[in-house]
């Protein structure tokens, strides 16, 4: 984006724009930094087996990967909420107060349909030790702040809980094929692609009834809740439910409900999220710029009892939807 080649093959830089993610990056330190978050490093490069058996995270087939002079394996960072997991976990078998971190470092990974690799930024936060509705709140806060001060108004945060969709589905004992056609249909809001799969399986009247009204919470929060508080909902999901009311009400309390919308069809994209999923979007920009949730189990994968929330901003498609005169 700031850096290319011209028909001569030359390096060109582009100064103003350098200079304009300058800008931005320590806005957003300055941001993180008065909420009390400190800054961390993950190294470049991390032993494969971090990642390698941690199904569900980082698809392995889009690492990049290397071999040290040991002959040892090693990948290029795909991931950063994993390896400072481990860091807090190795030092920290249970946390005796919070701890607040933010990064701004760049993953590597290479897409199965691209033939180059993929470097980008990004800019996030971890917060260990706090399971409350008001930590949640306080994370969401943080990336609506951020946008705030890039002075971007049309900014909406989609709040999901990864609960939602997966209590339903564990009754149901899909096989894989079956699980991911519901994922994606139900992603792609498809109603008759929903009700063609669930027609081809058995399923309970009470979980059919959900599955095929998940599309439709999608609003304005209090009136999701309230239509999904009539459904047959589990005592379970009623609790999943209750969950990201209490959130809601902490974030009108904080002044921001403006910017939330409930998505309770939000599929979990990573599967150490446990509960709190959130994906944020601007005006100018087609994809989500942020991605976040919560990972209360990830620690117990490095023997550690360690709750924790996080966010990630993908900065090269905030500078997309960032004006330069913003700062």
């Amino acid at each position: 984006m700031y850096l290319y080649h011209n028909t001569e093959n030359d390096l060109v830089i582009n100064v103003e724009q350098i200079h304009f993610r300058q800008q931005v990056i320590q806005a957003f330190k300055e941001r993180f930094s008065t909420y009390g978050y400190h800054e961390i490093y993950t190294p470049a490069f991390e032993a494969y087996d971090l990642y390698a058996h941690l199904n569900g995270t980082v698809n392995q087939e889009e690492m990049i990967k290397t071999i040290d002079n040991t002959g040892k394996v090693l990948v290029l960072r795909p991931d950063i909420t994993i390896p400072i997991t481990k860091l807090i976990s190795n030092s920290n078998q249970q946390l005796r107060e919070d701890l607040r971190y933010f990064y701004i470092q760049n993953v590597f990974r290479q897409p199965q349909e691209q033939t180059d690799y993929r470097e980008k930024t990004q800019a996030g936060v971890e917060y260990f030790g706090n399971t409350s509705p008001e930590a949640d709140a306080e994370i969401i806060t943080l990336a609506i702040h951020l946008m705030r001060d890039m002075k971007v108004d049309q900014f909406k945060i989609e709040l999901g809980h990864a609960a939602f969709f997966d209590q339903i589905v564990n009754e149901m004992n899909l096989a894989k094929d079956d699980l991911e056609a519901l994922q994606q249909a139900i992603q792609a809001k498809n109603i008759t692609e929903i009700e063609d799969i669930l027609a081809k399986i058995t399923v309970e009247d009470d979980i059919k009834e959900i599955l095929t009204s998940l599309p439709f919470l999608y609003g304005e929060p209090k009136q999701v809740i309230e239509r999904a508080s009539a459904l047959p909902l589990t005592e379970a999901l009623q609790a999943t439910l209750q969950n990201i009311r209490n959130i809601y009400d902490v974030l009108v309390s904080y002044g921001v409900s403006e910017h939330i919308v409930v998505d309770l069809s939000l599929i979990n994209h990573m599967d150490y999220y446990s509960d709190m999923i959130f994906q944020g979007f601007i005006d100018k920009v087609g994809k989500p710029i942020l991605m976040g949730g919560r990972y209360n189990t990830l620690a117990n994968e490095f023997k550690a009892n360690i709750p924790a929330i996080g966010f990630a901003f993908d900065m090269d498609l905030v500078l997309e939807g960032v004006s330069p005169n913003a700062l």
